[in-house]
């Protein structure tokens, strides 16, 4: 049986690699089509997810660039 605290981690981890599958396809969908040209109801398709899902991590197509730009800047984690 999984402890509450083990369980916990697990949807954090579940919910962070959900939200990094959707800005990977974002990113592609903007490499090959440019911002103007991705729209996100085509995000989630390129990754097997429905339009709701994009919804339940991101606002819009603006925050999803907001998020793709500040987790570029982020500094690496020490070695």
């Amino acid at each position: 049986m999984m402890s509450d605290v083990s369980a916990k981690r697990s949807r954090q981890f579940r919910h962070e690699a959900q939200r990094l599958e959707i800005l990977n396809a974002a990113a592609a969908a903007i490499a090959e089509h440019g911002y103007h040209g991705m729209d996100h109801a085509g995000t989630c398709p390129c990754n097997g997810k429905g339009l709701a899902t994009f919804y339940d991590y991101f606002s819009s197509k603006e925050d999803v660039l907001f998020s793709l730009q500040t987790d570029a800047l982020k500094p690496w984690p020490a070695r």
